[in-house]
Formats: structure tokens, C-alpha cells, sequence
């Protein structure tokens, strides 16, 4: 029988570990106040036998526990944050900030904050003051203000991938970070609780909590066996049996050799930097299979996701009253004239270029383009893309933004109107299908309630001037030419300038105040898009029933939120007479829900049956 540890080994232990002492508290509020009395740190038997006095303590800012440390204890005793607990809660911090700074969800905004802080952190290593200051400029920073940023700012870069605009978002961000710049000497020297929390891994693999080991002696030594372990590896047992006179058997020294070496193995390969650059990508490519398995499938494990699962697509509702033309006279709206360019003629394009233009005031951004630009768009706007910068007629364009901030201007650009706003375009449906999908994608509905509807200044055209025919008759520079006696085809298919010349095509046939006549309601053009997506969003859920039925069939199927696999599986589950009932099912008004026609049923059963 082994006879049990003595204190001189537990010193030995003791040694690698007691540097820094790491504090947590997992208690509830009672025990807590019931033992923050007694907590003193030094008071160790093991502690005073060595010879040592903890100084430093790690641990998060959830509790109160130094205060009492401190005040147990005659000696200065320091904290510092736990690196780990740092960066997550800084994450979760930006993430809450976000709920209310709408622009923090921008893509990249957070994870280079993030960035911006653990560069700031790691450069300015043990230097309090400068790592103070350096945190102090990260706002700064991400608003373009790059004067006292430190070495991990390309100063020199003439534009910056993220530069935010919210005056709100930046006294809340300089609110924010001055916290952590008061709080630096916390953080100046990197401290981690990493070795603590494995020797409490190895303690519960040794000792598991679901069985009660309290009553005899064995936790004492399991412990002490943990213990061993972390400072010696398994080669703790041949030292044990050594010291005790014990022999030590072949099966033993294979064992404790192919463990260790185990061991030191995976520890050196996890310091590499090419691991821990691996460890990130795959992170990465778990979150974003993810995002895309949620796109796709929708939220398959989330709490409470069973009352947030998306449902079949909802009709629209009626419009509201002020969307209705008979309800909108002339005094009650703003007219505002809007043109897009964009990479090429899909729907799918990127936008290139938004303007508008109301009376006086002119508005028009140019965007970072995020796919390559057609031949044919290339040649009519005469916008190209070197590298990542745009140009228009080999003349690089500063000041570039994000689809999603060219947005945000968009609608504070709208909302200087102060009244609700009819937009106008020419050939409208080719603009308001990429604004609404835009808008849709970014989730930026909210920004948008100033609008009431589109208005296409094509049909006002076509009524007004039924004589002209052709395939280019109401093309906007033949009838600028014509009506306006432009004489030039320069300077069309810049956005700004199109909308400079509708507007004063629309005055001069003096049809503004027709314009309502011709309104489409915002809501209803926002639910055809969004019906629209919806249906080809989810349509490759019956791909394999593209040849068997028609597109009008499977868009009914998809509209009520039918994919193959649950068709499949109620076929398996309640059998082929459900599966034709459901089907062939009617409305109210007696009309077949999806059809009534036996020879597609028949051919949907046969390819349920493959």
C-alpha cells in the first residue's frame, strides 16, 4: 500500500505554481459576504513553509474580492485581469453597444475594434501610461482620426477599410474605451488563469464530482496524483514508486513513456504559430458554415428557437392610408429624383454609384465594389476597377463606401426632407429592385420609413409623347437631346448627372404634379422584393422537382414553406393518401391551394419514391 503524500512533496508542487494566484468566485451572494471576511491569500501552511507571499492576483472584475484580499493582508497585493476574460467581455461590451449603434453591425466593424485592442495591448506590453493613451485613440481611429494611433496604424493608407460616421456611436465608443484606459495597469502585463483552470481539469478527470470520494482518503491522494501530473507528467508514478522502494513493472513504463510523450508533443505543437493560426481559420469556418447552414436551413439549435423558427412567407397587407394616392395631396410629400449605377444588368449586380437629387440639394456616393464590373457597364458608365479602387474614366475616386454606409447617407439624405419623400426615377423598376434588395439584405428597413412609394417617369413619358417610337425613343439622353436640346451623349450614366437631367425633363413637360397618379406604395414594392428573394432563396429546396412541375407549382410549394425533405418525411410518416390530400388541399373560396392536377401529383409521388 502506497503510504500517503508528504508536505515536502506537496511543496515541490507547490514551487511552479504559486507565482500568481488566481481567485475565483463562483459562490452565491450569502456565501459569499459569509467568507469574504476570511479570505486572506497568505494564510497558507504551505505558503509559510516555502518561504513565499503572493503579491499578484488574476482573476475578472465580476466581484469585490480584492477589496477584501487587501484588506486582510499588510503587504500590497496587485490585480491584474485575466486575459481571457478581458477580450470576451470587451467582445460582449461592443456586441451590447451594438443593439443601440446600429452601425457597429456593420461587417468587420467589431472584430477590427477587437483587433485595435489586442494590438494595442501586446505593443505596449508593462507600459501603463502608453498603453492608457494608445486606447484612448482607438475612436479616434475607426473615425478616421489617425494622429495618435499607435504602431499598429497604417497611418499612411490613404483609405481605411472601416471609418465610422455616427457622432452618437463615437461619444459612445470614447465612453467606452476610457474606461479601459483608467483600468490599464490592470492589463499592461498579460496574466492568464490558463494553468490554474488545467490543474482543475486534471483534478475533476482524477476526481470526477459525480462520485463522492470525500468519505475516505482517496481525494487526498487524487489530488495530490492531479498535482504531480501538472508539474511532472505521468512520470510522477516511477518517482513515487522509486521513493517508496517499489519496482516498476514493463506495462508501467511503457504506459507513463507513451503518455508523456503524448503529452509534450501536443504542448509543443500548440505554442507553433502555424497551429494557433489554424485553431483561428477553423473557428472561422465553423461560424461561418453556420451562418450559411442558418441561411439556408434557418436556426437549427438556438435557446428558445422553437418560437423564433421562420414560417411560410406572409401575404402583404393592405397598404397603410397615406400610401394611397386618392389620400396624398402635393403639400403633404417631397419629390426626390434617384438613379443607380451599377456592375452590370443582374439583380444580383453590385451598386457602383447612388444619387438624388431634390430642388437644391444634390446627394451622390460612390461604393467599394464588391463584384467585377461587365464589359458592357464598364463601357457605358465608364467606371473600372484597378486593385480594389474604383475609377471612373482612369481617374481613381476617393472617399469610396460600404454598401452599407452609402445607405446610411442615403437615408439622412431623406430625412433632410423632413417630409415623407416620393422617389422618381427613370426606368424605376431596374433601380428599385436593387435598392429594395439592398435595403433588404442589410436589414436596413428601419432607416427607410420616410418613404411612400417609387414613381417610373417612363409610362408619364409614353402617355405624354404617344408619336415617338422606337426601341430607344424614351431612352433618357434621346429625350434630354430631343425635349431639352442637350446635343451631347457625354454625361449620361453618371448617376448624378441623370438625375439632374430627369428632373428638368420632368419640369419641362410639366408633369410633377402627375407623378402621385403614378405611385407604386413603398410596403407593397418592399414585400414583392422580399417575396421575390424568398422564393429564390428556397427554391433549390425542390431542385429535383424542376423537370417534373411547373415553376408556377413549386413557387406555390415554396411560398407555404414545403422543401423536398418535408415532403419526403411526411410521405414516410402518414402515408401516400396524406401526402395527395395535403396537396391537392383548397382554400376557402374552393380554388385547389397548390393543384388540382392528378398528373402532377402522380409525378411528385413518383419522384418522392426514387
Amino acid at each position: 500500500m502506497i503510504s500517503r503524500p508528504t508536505t515536502e512533496s506537496a511543496i515541490h508542487v507547490t514551487r511552479a505554481m504559486i507565482n500568481l494566484i488566481t481567485i475565483v468566485e463562483k459562490t452565491t451572494w450569502v456565501a459569499l459576504n459569509q467568507w469574504k471576511p476570511q479570505l486572506e491569500i497568505n494564510n497558507s501552511n504551505i505558503l509559510k513553509e516555502v518561504g513565499l507571499n503572493a503579491r499578484v492576483v488574476i482573476g475578472d472584475e465580476d466581484s469585490s474580492s480584492i477589496a477584501k484580499i487587501r484588506k486582510n493582508n499588510s503587504k500590497t497585493i496587485y490585480k491584474l485581469i485575466d486575459t481571457n476574460y478581458r477580450v470576451k467581455n470587451h467582445s460582449k461590451k461592443l456586441y451590447e453597444l451594438a443593439k443601440t449603434h446600429k452601425e457597429l453591425n456593420r461587417k468587420g466593424v467589431i472584430k477590427h475594434l477587437k483587433k485595435c485592442l489586442s494590438y494595442a495591448v501586446s505593443q505596449n506590453r508593462g507600459q501603463t501610461a502608453k498603453l492608457a493613451k494608445i486606447i484612448l485613440s482607438i475612436p479616434d481611429h475607426v473615425f478616421g482620426q489617425n494622429e495618435n494611433c499607435g504602431e499598429w496604424c497604417k497611418k499612411d493608407r490613404k483609405k481605411h477599410t472601416i471609418e465610422l460616421k455616427s457622432e452618437e456611436l463615437y461619444n459612445a465608443l470614447k465612453s467606452f474605451y476610457t474606461k479601459y484606459s483608467i483600468n490599464a495597469y490592470k492589463f499592461a502585463v498579460p496574466a492568464s488563469s490558463k494553468a490554474n483552470e488545467s490543474v482543475n481539469n486534471i483534478i475533476a478527470q482524477k476526481a470526477p464530482k459525480s462520485i463522492c470520494y470525500s468519505r475516505s482518503a482517496s481525494p487526498d491522494y487524487r489530488v495530490a496524483n492531479a498535482v504531480c501530473t501538472k508539474n511532472d507528467g505521468e512520470m510522477s508514478l516511477l518517482n513515487i514508486k522509486k521513493n517508496l522502494d517499489l519496482s516498476s513493472n514493463l506495462c508501467t513504463s511503457k504506459y507513463v513513456s507513451k503518455t508523456d510523450n503524448k503529452r509534450y508533443a501536443r504542448a509543443a505543437t500548440t505554442r507553433t504559430q502555424e497551429y494557433k493560426t489554424r485553431r483561428i481559420e477553423l473557428t472561422q469556418n465553423r461560424e461561418n458554415l453556420r451562418k450559411l447552414q442558418e441561411k439556408s436551413e434557418g436556426i437549427t439549435y438556438a435557446s428558445n428557437c422553437a418560437m423564433d423558427m421562420p414560417q411560410p412567407f406572409q401575404e402583404p397587407q393592405e397598404s397603410t392610408p397615406s400610401c394611397n394616392p386618392k389620400n396624398i395631396i402635393e403639400s403633404d410629400f417631397v419629390v426626390v429624383y434617384f438613379d443607380i449605377e451599377t456592375t452590370s444588368l443582374a439583380l444580383t449586380a453590385g451598386i457602383l454609384q447612388i444619387a438624388a437629387k431634390s430642388h437644391d440639394l444634390e446627394f451622390s456616393v460612390y461604393l467599394n465594389p464588391t463584384q467585377a464590373i461587365s464589359p458592357d457597364a464598364s463601357k457605358i458608365t465608364g467606371l473600372t476597377i484597378v486593385g480594389d479602387d474604383l475609377y471612373l474614366h482612369n481617374t481613381r475616386l476617393d472617399n469610396t463606401l460600404d454598401l452599407y454606409d452609402a445607405f446610411i447617407a442615403l437615408a439622412e439624405f431623406l430625412h433632410k426632407m423632413e417630409k415623407p419623400v416620393l422617389l422618381v426615377a427613370h426606368n424605376a423598376t431596374f433601380d428599385t429592385q436593387r435598392i429594395l434588395r439592398a435595403i433588404i439584405e442589410n436589414n436596413l428597413s428601419s432607416y427607410f420609413d420616410m418613404i411612400i412609394g417609387f414613381v417610373d417617369t417612363i409610362p408619364i413619358l409614353k402617355k405624354s409623347f404617344p408619336e415617338r417610337k422606337g426601341p430607344k425613343a424614351f431612352k433618357l439622353a434621346s429625350l434630354a437631346n430631343d425635349l431639352l436640346g442637350t446635343n451631347k451623349e457625354d454625361g449620361f450614366h453618371e448617376a448624378l448627372f441623370d438625375v439632374v437631367i430627369l428632373e428638368k425633363l420632368v419640369l419641362h413637360i410639366k408633369k410633377q404634379d402627375e407623378l402621385i397618379k403614378y405611385l407604386k406604395p413603398y410596403d407593397k414594392c418592399y414585400h414583392k422584393q422580399s417575396e421575390y428573394d424568398f422564393i429564390q432563396n428556397n427554391m433549390k429546396y425542390l431542385e429535383s422537382l424542376r423537370q417534373v412541375v411547373s415553376r408556377e407549382l413549386r413557387v406555390r410549394l415554396v411560398r407555404a414553406g414545403f422543401s423536398r425533405s418535408f415532403l419526403l418525411k411526411k410521405l414516410k410518416e402518414e402515408g401516400e393518401k396524406y401526402e395527395l390530400d395535403l396537396l391537392s388541399e383548397k382554400m376557402a373560396d374552393g380554388k385547389s391551394k397548390f393543384t388540382k392536377n392528378n398528373k402532377a401529383l402522380t409525378k411528385i409521388m413518383n419522384d418522392l419514391k426514387k
